[in-house]
C-alpha cells in the first residue's frame, strides 16, 4: 500500500502544479468505533513498511486515532502511548515540525512523510484493534519555494 500511495503522490507532485492530497487510513472495525471480534481477533502485529525518498518536498498535517483501546488481560488502555510513539518516529526521521490542535505538522521528502504516516498507523495496530489516520499533504505550494530552493 505504501508503494502505491508513494507512486500516486509522486506522480501528482511531478506535475509541478500545487496540489493537495488527502489520505484516510483505517483498519479494524469497518465504519464503527467498536465491533464484535470474530474468533478472538484483535490487534495484529504488522511490520511498518519501508518507504523511499522521491526528491519532492511536502508539507502535511496528520492525525492518528487509536480507537477501541479496551482493557484486555494485563493491558492498560493508553491510546496516547501510541500517538506519542508515532510523533517520536517523526522526530527521529526528521519530518516532525510541530503539533497543534490535535494534528502533527510534518515536512520533508514526500516519500519520507508518507512512510512516517503509514508506519505510525501500522505500529498502532499492534496494540489497538481499530486505528484510523487522516493526512492532508501539500506539494508544489508557492510557500514551499523558500524550503525547496
Amino acid at each position: 500500500m505504501l508503494r502505491w500511495l508513494t507512486d500516486l503522490a509522486q506522480a501528482v507532485a511531478a506535475s509541478g502544479e500545487h496540489a493537495s492530497i488527502t489520505v484516510h487510513l483505517s483498519r479494524g472495525c469497518p465504519g464503527e468505533v467498536v465491533c464484535d471480534l470474530p474468533g478472538g481477533a484483535g490487534p495484529r502485529p504488522v511490520e511498518p513498511p519501508a518507504g523511499r525518498t522521491v526528491g519532492r518536498f511536502a508539507a502535511a498535517e496528520w492525525a492518528l486515532y487509536p480507537l477501541a483501546d479496551d482493557v484486555r488481560a494485563g493491558v492498560e488502555p493508553d491510546h496516547m502511548r501510541d500517538i506519542y510513539a508515532a510523533i517520536e518516529t517523526a522526530r527521529a526521521n526528521g519530518t516532525f515540525r510541530a503539533s497543534e490542535h490535535f494534528v502533527t505538522r510534518l515536512e520533508g521528502d514526500l516519500g519520507t512523510v508518507l512512510e512516517t504516516v503509514v508506519g505510525g498507523w501500522a505500529r498502532v495496530g499492534r496494540t489497538v484493534q481499530h486505528v484510523t489516520s487522516h493526512l492532508t499533504v501539500s506539494v508544489n505550494s508557492p510557500s514551499h519555494r523558500d524550503v525547496t530552493a
